[in-house]
């Protein structure tokens, strides 16, 4: 799937800039506006391999990762060393005054950059724990639609939501010049080699915390439950039964080693849910 891809072309003139003024002042802060700049002089890739979020009739979207991908072999992105500058800037943006909350303490891997297209409903299998959202451009329309949380309006807005939940983006109106950001942790972190550790840690990815390894994988441990189960109607069984089980105070208390919370708050988000059909979808 790689080698299918195309180069980011990155007009560097917004992130170098940045970056130049971040040496020279110690820390310069990143607004939404400098980073649509930024977008707006990159040359997007024509991605043809993520065709669960194709909308129907098209053979490419334009879309790249940069950060953490793969599943068996996980390692830092071409992308990435191409638009080292974007990268760094899109990272400050999210941990920076004009991020979200607790965006400093955020944990992710990685960062998908879409543009112009309005994802149909998926599922991000590869995603663990919350991903943050947030649009921006000249668009209007274009919310990020959750099963069990409605319409979330992500334009200049930032937006924590679960990928694992199905989800999609409404019809984009106006100019239709929208970007959106989706900061993220692939599961694939737990079998990363320190060298692609190092390489994250460099450009400001969130991936020094050993609870969010920890959270990884019993969250993917309860995915694999679920999943396994051969319907919607199965799974949403098995979602209520982990659910009761894990919310026996005496088995968390026995509980040693594994990130409990995590698993209790995934559960809860599918149980939100409405309907089995939603299931069919996980």
């Amino acid at each position: 799937e790689r080698a299918k891809e195309e180069t980011v072309r990155v007009g560097l003139e917004v992130a170098q800039l940045w970056e130049l003024q971040e040496t020279r002042a110690g820390g310069a802060v990143v607004t939404s506006d400098m980073v649509l700049q930024a977008l707006r002089q990159t040359e997007f890739p024509r991605n043809i391999s993520r065709k669960s979020v194709m909308p129907e009739g098209t053979t490419f979207i334009e879309a790249f990762c940069l950060g953490l991908v793969g599943s068996r072999w996980p390692q830092v992105s071409d992308h990435t060393t191409e638009a080292e500058p974007l990268t760094r800037l899109l990272n400050a943006f999210l941990r920076g005054p004009h991020g979200p909350p607790d965006g400093q303490d955020f944990p992710f891997t990685s960062i998908q950059v879409n543009k112009n297209y309005a994802s149909k409903r998926h599922v991000d299998a590869n995603n663990m724990g919350d991903s943050y959202i947030i649009g921006v451009g000249d668009y209007s329309g274009g919310a990020l639609l959750v099963d069990g949380a409605g319409e979330l309006d992500v334009r200049h807005s930032w937006h924590k939501f679960d990928g694992n939940v199905p989800h999609c983006t409404t019809a984009v109106g106006g100019a239709g010049e929208r970007y959106s950001l989706i900061y993220f942790s692939n599961s694939s972190l737990v079998h990363a080699a320190e060298e692609e550790l190092a390489k994250l840690r460099s450009l400001d990815f969130n991936v020094s915390s050993l609870a969010l390894v920890g959270a990884l994988e019993a969250e993917r441990d309860v995915l694999r439950r679920v999943r396994a189960a051969d319907s919607g109607e199965a799974r949403c069984l098995v979602v209520h039964r982990l659910a009761d089980v894990l919310g026996d105070k005496a088995l968390i208390a026995s509980a040693q080693g594994r990130n409990v919370s995590c698993v209790l708050n995934r559960l809860k988000r599918f149980r939100h849910l409405t309907g089995t059909a939603a299931f069919d979808c996980i």
